[in-house]
Formats: C-alpha cells, sequence, structure tokens
C-alpha cells in the first residue's frame, strides 16, 4: 500500500513542488527512503543522513499485546493509502486551505511514528515513539499551518496519489521485471498527467527511463474510441536492466458489452468522470467494473481457459 509523507516545509529546495515523499506499507516493512540517502546519489552524506527509515512491520507503530503481533493492521493502510482529502496532500498543499480545512475537521490523514526515530541510539531519542502523538497540540499546529516534515518524532502520511497516482514508483525503485499499471484517473483531455508524473520522478529519483507510446490509447475525435485498452513500455533501471512495463487506461474501444456502451451514451463523460465522484450507483459501479474486466480480457491471452504465461501477457501488447 503506498502512501504519502508530507514534507511541506523542510531543508530540500529541490522539493519545493512536490512537498512529498513515498511511503510504503507491506507485510515486512513499512517506511520511505529518498535519493540523499543512498550512497550512490551522494557519496558524502552527514552523520545524520546515515539513518534506517525502514521498520519490520510488526515492529512499527504499534506494539505487540498478547497473542497479536504488533504494527498496523491492513485497515489502517488502506484508509492511509487511500486519504485523499487532508490539510497536507503533497504538491496540492495550498496553506489557506489546509488552515479552513484543519479548523473543520476535513482531515483524513494520519499522524503515525517516524520510523527513523524507532531506534534508541539515534540522537534525541529516549523512547521509541509508537501509535500517534500523544500530546497532539504541536502536530496539530503544523497540520494547520501546512508545516510538516519528515524529521519530527511523527510523520504525517495521506494518500499515494499525492506523491504518485499510479503506484508504480516504489516497484521501480525494486526493480521488477514486469509492472501492470492501472490508471483510473480522471483525465478527459487524455493528457496522461499521472503516467508522465511517474515518469519524471522515476527518473529523477531512482536514474530508471520508462519509454510507451501512448498514442494508441488517445481516443479518436469523431468516433471517440480508442484502437487499444492498453500499451506495452520499456523501464531501463540504472544498472542498465530493462523490464517491462503493461500500461492500462480507462478508455471505450467499441468492443465493450452493450450495457457499457448504453451506460457512456447516457453519461457522455464515462469512463473519465470525476474522481470526486464517491456516490457510484449500482450501473455507475458495474459499467466500470465489466469495461476493466473488458480491458484485461482483450488484452491477456487464454487459449483454452489456461493462466497465461507472462510472455503471453507481454505478447498481447502492441509494441509502443
Amino acid at each position: 500500500m503506498n502512501a504519502t509523507l508530507n514534507v511541506t516545509h523542510g531543508e530540500r529546495l529541490a522539493w519545493q513542488e512536490r512537498k512529498a515523499e513515498s511511503f510504503v506499507f507491506t507485510p515486512l516493512f513499512c517506511g520511505y527512503e529518498f535519493p540523499e540517502m543512498k550512497p550512490s546519489v551522494n557519496l558524502v552524506r552527514s552523520a545524520e543522513e546515515k539513518v534506517e527509515t525502514y521498520l519490520a512491520t510488526e515492529e512499527w507503530a504499534f506494539p505487540a499485546e498478547g497473542q497479536n503481533p504488533g504494527g498496523p493492521k491492513l485497515g489502517l493502510a488502506i484508509s492511509t493509502s487511500g486519504a485523499a482529502v487532508s490539510p497536507n496532500m503533497g504538491f496540492h498543499t495550498y496553506p489557506p486551505l489546509a488552515f479552513l480545512m484543519t479548523m473543520f475537521n476535513v482531515r483524513l490523514g494520519e499522524w503515525l511514528a517516524n520510523p527513523r526515530y524507532a531506534r534508541p541510539q539515534l540522537r534525541y531519542q529516549r523512547t521509541s515513539p509508537e501509535g500517534g502523538p500523544e500530546f497532539s497540540l504541536f502536530y496539530l499546529l503544523c497540520e494547520l499551518f501546512g508545516s510538516t516534515t519528515d524529521r519530527s518524532r511523527y510523520v504525517y502520511l495521506s494518500d499515494g496519489a499525492h506523491f504518485e497516482n499510479l503506484g508504480i514508483y516504489e516497484l521501480v525503485r525494486r526493480e521488477c521485471d514486469f509492472i501492470l499499471a492501472s490508471d483510473a484517473g480522471a483525465d478527459p483531455d487524455y493528457v496522461f498527467g499521472d503516467l508522465v508524473n511517474a515518469i519524471r520522478k522515476c527518473r529523477a529519483d531512482l536514474g530508471a527511463e520508462i519509454r510507451l507510446n501512448v498514442d494508441p490509447l488517445r481516443p479518436d475525435p469523431e468516433s471517440r474510441l480508442s484502437r487499444t485498452h492498453a500499451v506495452r513500455g520499456e523501464i531501463r533501471y540504472r544498472d542498465g536492466k530493462v523490464g517491462q512495463l503493461l500500461y492500462f487506461k480507462s478508455c471505450l474501444t467499441g468492443d465493450e458489452p452493450n450495457d457499457v456502451r448504453d451506460y457512456q451514451r447516457q453519461h457522455p463523460e464515462f469512463p473519465q468522470q470525476s474522481t470526486g465522484d464517491q456516490w457510484f450507483d449500482e450501473s455507475q459501479f458495474e459499467s466500470y467494473r465489466m469495461l476493466g474486466y473488458r480491458a484485461a480480457e482483450a488484452m491477456i491471452l487464454r487459449p483454452e481457459q489456461q493462466p497465461p504465461s507472462l510472455e503471453e501477457v507481454i505478447a498481447a501488447a502492441p509494441e509502443s
């Protein structure tokens, strides 16, 4: 599960635009890492930067109780990963709006223990922080004035989309051989903003170049139909390794079931309706579900209903 660690106030001037770091919840570890921590990026680091910012999931934030293991529960990870409306929202943060949202308690984000301060040998560390802050006034003021940082004992986490909306940044960091990404963000003009953001951050932070041709996904101006549901791209990692990216986009190609096409006739903005609409009715939900199912079915070869191999999945996507 991907979340965003909000850094709306900090010393890294190059991050004045993004105001955020990637934070990840996994079954084994939770935490974050930014390029300045990597020896390959910055060979001369101060002693203060030589810290570990990942912690074993069962040891982070919440202590074990009896037979129950410690660490955050799946529900907390999911809700934090989807905390789309928060006073501090990465590069969307706007101090006056943050002030108003905090005052009116429009706050879906989560204050949780900073993994970098969970070790007693660190400077200024007396006890390991757990859960959320016991005395919250200081952190509430940080939230109120949009001045969160990654150096406090507790960090403010919000929707992963406030850093990178496709969720591929952490997969590229791990140099995966094959990544499947589904872009379901509202993009009525098909400018591929979420994809461009991911490409830029992966190149700047991780030295990975993502190359793919999105022209087959752009709808025809007259028919409003795209040529395909997905395209295949290439990821060239920093060390020369090459990976594959299968990128799906919410679009119509004309081979969808009749009920999906009828919903699009009644709602011309489909399938690029605003993500601010959180009250899907039955027809809307089923239309999006069936569109996704049809898109995957069209791209994956399934001879005799056997599970496809990785080679078959890649071969099903057109070259980019």
